[in-house]
C-alpha cells in the first residue's frame, strides 16, 4: 500500500507491505488510523528499484508466454513447421 502525503513543500509517499497493514489494522480499533511509520518513506532509490524489478518481472512473464505458446505448437499432432520456422524460400515452385 501507498501512503501519499501532500506537502506544499515537497509530497511524500510512504509504503507498507499488505501482511504489515493486517496485523496493525487487525490489533486496532475498526475506525483508528493507519499510521506509517518515517522509516517507511519511499525515497527515489527505492522508487527506481522497485520500478526496475516490477519492469523485469512484466518482461520475464511475457517471454513465458511467448515460450507457452511455442511449446504448444510444439504438442503432438498440431506441429507445423511453417508457424514455427516460417516458409521455405529456397524451395522451388
Amino acid at each position: 500500500m501507498v501512503a501519499d502525503v501532500d506537502d506544499a513543500d515537497q509530497p511524500r509517499r510512504y509504503v507498507m507491505d499488505r501482511r504489515r497493514i493486517r496485523a496493525r489494522l487487525a490489533a486496532t480499533s475498526p475506525k483508528a488510523p493507519l499510521l506509517f511509520p518515517r522509516a517507511y518513506l519511499l525515497d527515489d532509490f527505492t522508487f527506481a528499484i522497485i520500478w526496475a524489478v516490477t519492469g523485469l518481472d512484466s518482461a520475464l512473464l511475457d517471454d513465458d508466454a511467448d515460450l507457452a505458446e511455442a511449446v504448444g505448437l510444439l504438442a503432438p499432432g498440431k506441429f507445423d513447421p511453417s508457424l514455427i520456422f516460417g516458409r521455405n524460400l529456397g524451395a522451388e515452385p
